[in-house]
Protein backbone atom coordinates (compact mmCIF):
# COMPACT_ATOMS: atom_id res chain seq x y z
CA UNK A 1 0.00 0.00 0.00
CA UNK A 2 1.56 3.28 -0.48
CA UNK A 3 -0.99 6.24 1.60
CA UNK A 4 -3.29 3.63 2.48
CA UNK A 5 -4.27 2.67 -1.14
CA UNK A 6 -3.07 -0.27 -2.77
CA UNK A 7 -0.68 -0.79 -5.43
CA UNK A 8 -1.61 -3.26 -7.97
CA UNK A 9 1.76 -3.02 -10.63
CA UNK A 10 4.52 -0.82 -10.69
CA UNK A 11 5.95 0.20 -13.97
CA UNK A 12 9.50 1.40 -13.99
CA UNK A 13 9.59 4.75 -16.11
CA UNK A 14 12.17 3.55 -18.25
CA UNK A 15 10.02 0.34 -19.39
CA UNK A 16 7.22 2.93 -19.94
CA UNK A 17 9.49 5.36 -21.83
CA UNK A 18 10.52 2.81 -23.87
CA UNK A 19 7.08 1.45 -24.84
CA UNK A 20 5.90 4.66 -25.36
CA UNK A 21 8.80 5.24 -28.28
CA UNK A 22 8.04 1.38 -29.32
CA UNK A 23 4.50 1.44 -29.32
CA UNK A 24 2.75 4.81 -29.36
CA UNK A 25 5.11 7.28 -31.33
CA UNK A 26 4.72 7.56 -34.72
CA UNK A 27 5.89 9.81 -37.34
CA UNK A 28 2.80 12.20 -37.29
CA UNK A 29 4.45 13.17 -33.75
CA UNK A 30 6.51 16.45 -32.59
CA UNK A 31 8.78 14.72 -30.23
CA UNK A 32 10.92 16.78 -28.18
CA UNK A 33 13.92 15.50 -25.75
CA UNK A 34 15.22 18.10 -23.53
CA UNK A 35 18.73 16.54 -22.27
CA UNK A 36 21.39 14.23 -22.83
CA UNK A 37 24.58 14.39 -25.09
CA UNK A 38 24.42 14.68 -28.90
CA UNK A 39 25.66 11.14 -29.66
CA UNK A 40 22.67 9.28 -27.24
CA UNK A 41 20.08 11.57 -29.70
CA UNK A 42 21.24 10.21 -32.58
CA UNK A 43 21.42 6.63 -31.51
CA UNK A 44 18.23 7.22 -30.53
CA UNK A 45 17.33 8.50 -34.20
CA UNK A 46 19.07 5.52 -35.40
CA UNK A 47 16.92 3.45 -33.54
CA UNK A 48 13.73 5.33 -34.53
CA UNK A 49 14.24 6.61 -37.66
CA UNK A 50 10.76 7.29 -38.28
CA UNK A 51 10.06 9.53 -35.48
CA UNK A 52 10.07 13.32 -35.65
CA UNK A 53 12.87 13.71 -32.83
CA UNK A 54 13.83 17.34 -31.92
CA UNK A 55 16.44 17.80 -29.03
CA UNK A 56 17.95 20.85 -26.90
CA UNK A 57 20.40 20.12 -24.31
CA UNK A 58 20.70 23.15 -21.70
CA UNK A 59 23.73 23.69 -20.07
CA UNK A 60 25.31 22.03 -16.62
CA UNK A 61 23.35 23.98 -13.79
CA UNK A 62 21.08 25.59 -16.53
CA UNK A 63 18.25 25.48 -13.90
CA UNK A 64 19.67 28.06 -11.76
CA UNK A 65 20.27 30.51 -14.64
CA UNK A 66 16.89 32.51 -15.08
CA UNK A 67 17.83 33.58 -18.79
CA UNK A 68 19.12 30.05 -19.27
CA UNK A 69 15.48 28.72 -18.35
CA UNK A 70 13.62 31.41 -20.35
CA UNK A 71 15.34 30.64 -23.49
CA UNK A 72 14.51 26.71 -23.02
CA UNK A 73 10.81 27.80 -22.51
CA UNK A 74 10.37 29.72 -25.30
CA UNK A 75 11.95 27.32 -27.50
CA UNK A 76 10.03 24.41 -26.11
CA UNK A 77 6.65 26.90 -26.94
CA UNK A 78 7.93 27.51 -30.51
CA UNK A 79 8.25 23.66 -31.22
CA UNK A 80 5.30 22.79 -29.69
CA UNK A 81 5.85 19.29 -28.63
CA UNK A 82 3.00 16.64 -28.55
CA UNK A 83 6.07 14.36 -26.42
CA UNK A 84 8.01 16.18 -24.02
CA UNK A 85 10.81 13.52 -22.45
CA UNK A 86 12.47 15.66 -19.80
CA UNK A 87 15.84 13.84 -19.21
CA UNK A 88 17.85 16.29 -17.79
CA UNK A 89 18.03 14.55 -13.77
CA UNK A 90 16.36 14.94 -10.46
CA UNK A 91 15.36 17.49 -9.33
CA UNK A 92 16.11 19.58 -12.01
CA UNK A 93 13.26 17.59 -14.55
CA UNK A 94 10.73 18.08 -12.04
CA UNK A 95 11.12 21.76 -11.50
CA UNK A 96 11.81 21.97 -15.45
CA UNK A 97 8.23 20.39 -15.56
CA UNK A 98 6.80 22.79 -13.06
CA UNK A 99 7.75 25.78 -14.95
CA UNK A 100 6.23 24.21 -18.10
CA UNK A 101 2.95 24.31 -16.63
CA UNK A 102 3.12 27.81 -14.86
CA UNK A 103 4.08 29.20 -18.22
CA UNK A 104 1.11 27.40 -19.86
CA UNK A 105 2.71 24.66 -21.98
CA UNK A 106 -0.02 22.05 -20.96
CA UNK A 107 -0.61 20.73 -24.76
CA UNK A 108 0.69 17.18 -24.59
CA UNK A 109 2.83 15.49 -22.38
CA UNK A 110 5.39 15.60 -20.74
CA UNK A 111 7.82 13.31 -18.62
CA UNK A 112 10.33 13.31 -16.22
CA UNK A 113 12.47 10.27 -17.94
CA UNK A 114 15.66 10.78 -16.46
CA UNK A 115 18.49 8.14 -17.31
CA UNK A 116 15.92 6.32 -19.74
CA UNK A 117 17.10 7.66 -22.86
CA UNK A 118 20.52 6.46 -22.13
CA UNK A 119 18.66 2.43 -21.41
CA UNK A 120 16.64 2.64 -24.68
CA UNK A 121 20.19 3.63 -26.58
CA UNK A 122 22.42 1.12 -24.61
CA UNK A 123 24.66 4.02 -23.12
CA UNK A 124 23.42 2.44 -19.74
CA UNK A 125 22.99 -1.00 -18.59
CA UNK A 126 19.71 -1.33 -16.42
CA UNK A 127 19.86 -3.63 -13.16
CA UNK A 128 19.21 -7.54 -13.21
CA UNK A 129 15.77 -8.92 -13.82
CA UNK A 130 15.68 -9.62 -10.20
CA UNK A 131 16.57 -6.66 -8.70
CA UNK A 132 14.30 -4.69 -11.16
CA UNK A 133 11.82 -7.06 -9.58
CA UNK A 134 12.69 -6.46 -6.16
CA UNK A 135 12.30 -2.76 -6.82
CA UNK A 136 16.06 -2.00 -6.27
CA UNK A 137 16.31 -0.54 -9.63
CA UNK A 138 18.07 2.78 -7.64
CA UNK A 139 20.14 0.84 -5.71
CA UNK A 140 21.76 -0.87 -8.55
CA UNK A 141 21.71 2.60 -10.23
CA UNK A 142 24.07 4.29 -6.95
CA UNK A 143 26.18 1.57 -6.49
CA UNK A 144 26.98 2.11 -10.35
CA UNK A 145 28.03 5.53 -10.11
CA UNK A 146 28.48 6.71 -6.26
CA UNK A 147 30.01 9.66 -6.48
CA UNK A 148 26.80 11.50 -8.69
CA UNK A 149 23.83 9.43 -6.95
CA UNK A 150 24.64 8.89 -3.09
CA UNK A 151 23.99 12.44 -2.74
CA UNK A 152 21.43 12.90 -5.39
CA UNK A 153 19.22 9.84 -3.53
CA UNK A 154 19.62 11.05 0.02
CA UNK A 155 18.68 14.49 -0.83
CA UNK A 156 15.32 12.72 -2.39
CA UNK A 157 15.13 11.04 0.70
CA UNK A 158 14.75 13.81 2.72
CA UNK A 159 11.51 14.72 0.63
CA UNK A 160 9.65 11.90 0.95
CA UNK A 161 8.33 11.92 4.68
CA UNK A 162 7.01 15.67 3.52
CA UNK A 163 5.59 14.19 0.17
CA UNK A 164 3.67 11.54 1.74
CA UNK A 165 2.39 13.60 4.62
CA UNK A 166 1.06 16.17 1.56
CA UNK A 167 -0.51 12.63 -0.01
CA UNK A 168 -2.68 11.31 2.73
CA UNK A 169 -4.04 14.52 3.57
CA UNK A 170 -5.03 14.79 -0.17
CA UNK A 171 -6.96 11.26 1.14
Amino acid sequence: KCVGKPVSSVVPGSDLTQYIFEHILDASNKILVVGGEEEKIKSLKQRYPFLNINHINPSMGFIHKEDEVADLIASIKSLQPEYIFLAVGSPRQEILAQKLVTQGISNGVALCVGASINFITGYEKRAPGWMQHLGLEWFYRMLQDPGRLVKRYSMNALYLPKILVSLAKER
